[in-house]
């Protein structure tokens, strides 16, 4: 499977400072946000989330570990 080849202009984290740091990490953060599996991944959460049958089990998993402590 080829992978598409997209030019990503990122901050330049050769300068200084940590504010170029949080800039780039920012920058990547909404590419990140914009791709096809991250929308997948939020739709996905969103959908567990929302399962009557994983919130059950969810509690039960938390009232078995509360009751180990």
């Amino acid at each position: 499977m080829a992978t598409p080849s997209t030019k990503i202009d990122l901050p330049v984290l050769s300068m200084t400072g940590d504010a170029k740091v949080v800039q780039a990490a920012q920058a990547l953060g909404k590419l990140i946000a914009e791709t096809p599996e991250y929308q997948a991944f939020l739709q996905a959460l969103k959908e567990v989330n929302h399962d009557l049958e994983v919130q059950k089990l969810s509690a039960k998993i938390i009232e078995t570990l509360a009751g180990n402590s």
